[in-house]
């Protein structure tokens, strides 16, 4: 879980200094909760969550990387998406995840969107804890 993880990373368990949930120690804007919940290692630089793999007439392809242990610590990571910035509701994407692989408590999990005649899309990943 998160403590042995903290413990793993930092020599300690608990939410406070560099291990606090919201401290990024390595100043590359991914705080300590969201690199547990993306499977990074929170000392290392990190790149953006999640990837756009391919793009085609009918759909966009996005990967990203969860780490196996956090719905456990109530953290859920969502892939959202819309077609302009200028639309107020972002859309979820609904039942086309797919792990494709799990290496060491992370798992790499790719999302399939429709494009339905749009030319673009605009993806996020969302990160809720309860």
């Amino acid at each position: 879980g998160l403590t042995s993880w903290r413990i793993e990373h930092f020599g300690y368990g608990s939410n406070s200094g560099e291990a606090a949930d919201l401290a990024d120690p390595n100043f590359d804007g991914v705080t300590i909760i969201e690199a547990f919940a993306y499977g990074f290692n929170p000392i290392e630089m990190n790149k953006d969550p999640l990837e756009i793999t391919s793009v085609t007439a009918g759909q966009v392809k996005a990967r990203y990387q969860r780490n196996t242990s956090a719905p456990a610590e109530g953290i859920t990571l969502t892939v959202q998406w819309k077609n302009d910035l200028s639309e107020s509701d972002w859309q979820t994407v609904d039942g086309v995840e797919a792990g494709i692989s799990e290496t060491a408590g992370v798992e790499t999990v790719e999302v399939t969107i429709p494009r339905h005649d749009q030319a673009r899309k605009f993806l996020r990943l969302v990160l809720r804890q309860q």
